[in-house]
């Protein structure tokens, strides 16, 4: 029986989704923090389940050729990164296999299609968002930094090695004013953004709202809201997204969890009409600004609310024909109420994009018990360093396609 704090030597056959690489010992799965793919180390358990355990690395008795020094001095402290002891080749090579092994093992779907993941022109210094913990040591001084995985505790930190020099400019702005005011309260995080632009038309301090510049377009955006971390790589994804939809001038698009916009500006250029969901007020209201002030009003319609609900009480209940449909959920993914929703409307394409490959393909286990198939995966490397993998998922409903009745437990109310 396995037993906490004993030593063991171990071979690391593989990294698993997540980054920790993985062994066996005695027939049992060992998890590894920080190790690499063909070593072998002498590990402390530290945590021991009926199925698994979880080492910590002693002693690197056969170091890989692909590891290397990790740039930052808080590495495997703060919790943000998994990956700054590989190399960087390695990393998109592990990250390619994790997306196929996530759809074999949880999506069910053999030999799918994915192509060669599309590295980050940087792999440091590209995240154009950070949001930062804030907390008071043991002597009562303000921190400022990560919270580390299943800790409350924040690592206090100087620089972000994946942050842009912005933002790492403005954390020590902001340390060093918390640290001058010693005031009684302060916030419990603070969200700081690279080349900070406000909407000029926003009297309110602090300010709720960001600008930003992508291609010939400014887009406002909550300040705390979702934007793609790494901008040096969005005209990538959106110059995928339009090659995908293969829009010609006249066809129906669905842009469910749309955020500010971002895809429904672009594409509205060449759209007959998009319909834009998303149920946060300030995000919504954000993708009505933009698109009117882009002239693009006329082609998209901004509905704010419950995906599910839109889809069923709206679009469903119009008779709406929708061509095809761009879904980019939340790193939970979508409830399945939404996506069989989203099947009753029969998109001749399905483009399903994420930063969470198992949720991803989960959903996408569903959409094709419901009529469609999976074409193919684009990885892209939106966050260099982490754990975190975007995929851009292809789908088109099988010509055979029937839908099938949910579970009743997962009837919507009406």
């Amino acid at each position: 029986m396995m037993q906490l704090n004993s030593i063991h030597k171990i071979q690391i056959d593989s990294l698993a989704f997540g980054g920790e690489g993985v062994g066996r010992i005695d027939g049992m799965a060992a998890f590894v923090p920080f190790a690499v793919q063909g070593e072998t180390m002498e590990i402390e358990i530290v945590e021991v389940k009926k199925k698994y355990c979880r080492g910590i690395i002693k002693k690197i008795i056969s170091p890989s050729l692909s590891r290397i020094v990790p740039q930052c001095r808080y590495y495997e402290i703060c919790g943000g990164c998994q990956y700054q002891h590989l190399a960087y080749q390695e990393e998109l090579a592990v990250k390619q296999e994790q997306v196929r092994d996530v759809f074999e093992r949880i999506g069910k779907i053999k030999d799918v299609k994915i192509r060669e993941i599309i590295p980050s022109p940087r792999e440091t210094h590209y995240r154009c968002k950070s949001t930062f913990h804030i907390g008071r040591d043991d002597n009562g001084n303000p921190v400022m930094g990560f919270r580390p995985e299943k800790s409350r505790e924040v690592v206090d930190i100087e620089q972000c090695e994946i942050a842009a020099e912005e933002i790492n400019k403005s954390l020590k702005k902001f340390k060093a004013d918390l640290r001058n005011k010693n005031q009684e309260f302060i916030p419990e995080s603070l969200t700081l953004w690279s080349n900070w632009q406000y909407d000029e038309t926003e009297l309110e301090i602090p300010r709720k709202f960001i600008v930003r510049r992508i291609r010939d377009k400014s887009i406002k955006v909550p300040a705390g809201g979702f934007f793609q971390a790494n901008e040096l790589l969005i005209e990538r994804l959106l110059s995928l997204v339009e090659e995908k939809t293969g829009l010609k001038g006249n066809e129906i698009l669905l842009d469910a969890y749309c955020g500010s916009g971002l895809f429904s500006l672009f594409l509205a250029e060449k759209a007959g009409l998009i319909y834009g969901i998303e149920q946060d007020s300030q995000a919504a209201n954000c993708a009505i600004h933009n698109c009117r002030k882009a002239g693009g009003s006329g082609r998209v319609k901004i509905i704010e609310g419950d995906v599910a609900n839109i889809i069923k009480y709206k679009l469903l209940k119009e008779d709406v024909k929708i061509d095809t449909a761009l879904i980019d959920p939340p790193r939970t993914g979508c409830e399945e109420r939404a996506l069989y929703n989203l099947s009753l409307l029969k998109p001749r394409k399905i483009l399903y994009l994420s930063c969470n490959p198992a949720t991803q393909a989960r959903d996408t286990k569903y959409l094709v018990s419901q009529g469609y198939a999976l074409n193919e995966l684009q990885p892209l490397d939106m966050f260099p360093r982490t754990k975190h993998i975007e995929v851009l998922a292809e789908m088109e409903r099988r010509e055979d396609a029937g839908c099938k009745m949910r579970d009743a437990r997962y009837r919507i109310s009406e």
